[in-house]
């Protein structure tokens, strides 16, 4: 099984016409070039899989609060090689995640994101062969639905989310070798549908046990018991 990190998901995501946050990677004595504040700086490292847990991920509002944080980024993770800067995203926080299974192939999970993913376990399973249309009918049963559509001053783009569902599960397509993605957050508003964060593995494919054909005579008895 093999580990992407944050960047290497977005060049996934881009590759298959995704939306992706506005982003920049760099090496540990690199000093990075950046103008769109506030932000958020974070380490990429294969062995970091939850970045949070471990003060791996901070928000700059500026050139100095950058420079501060990365001289200590780079004290606290002596091991990481690169880090990455992501501009800030607003809207409402969902969830977006690719499952695949051995009996289903891929799933698609959404649902309401951030800091509640866990908490509220508000989310749907979508298998990668469903319409559009059955994909919306699906996405009805999540309260990320009633926040998108419209709920006490939230709202995004019901339309965007949707083309952006499609297109993950025609990416899955592609690429058979995805077993997990995560996106979350996945921001939502009436502009973009933008992930802000992601993580995925790959593997080789299960293979499949091998059928012989039937006999033509087992279809054809001569009697009954």
């Amino acid at each position: 099984m093999a580990y992407l990190t944050e960047p290497q998901v977005y060049e996934l995501l881009k590759k298959h016409g995704l939306p992706v946050p506005n982003y920049k990677v760099f090496k540990r004595e690199e000093s990075p070039s950046w103008s769109s504040f506030p932000a958020y700086l974070k380490v990429v490292s294969e062995r970091i899989v939850h970045k949070s847990e471990v003060g791996g991920v901070v928000r700059v509002k500026d050139e100095r609060e950058l420079e501060e944080r990365l001289k200590e980024f780079r004290e606290k993770f002596k091991e990481v090689e690169e880090f990455i800067l992501v501009e800030e995203l607003s809207g409402i926080e969902g969830y977006c995640g690719v499952k695949r299974d051995s009996s289903f192939s891929h799933l698609v999970a959404v649902g309401s994101g951030g800091i509640f993913l866990e908490l509220f376990k508000d989310f749907v399973f979508i298998p990668v062969s469903a319409s559009k249309e059955e994909t919306l009918n699906k996405l009805k049963e999540s309260k990320l639905y009633t926040l998108v559509n419209g709920f006490r001053g939230f709202r995004g783009n019901l339309n965007l989310l949707l083309e952006f569902l499609e297109l993950l599960k025609e990416l899955t397509r592609k690429e058979p070798e995805l077993e997990e993605l995560d996106l979350n957050p996945l921001f939502i508003s009436e502009s973009r549908v933008v992930p802000a964060d992601g993580r995925a593995f790959t593997s080789p494919l299960p293979k499949r046990r091998e059928f012989r054909p039937l006999e033509p005579s087992l279809l054809k008895p001569k009697s009954v018991a």
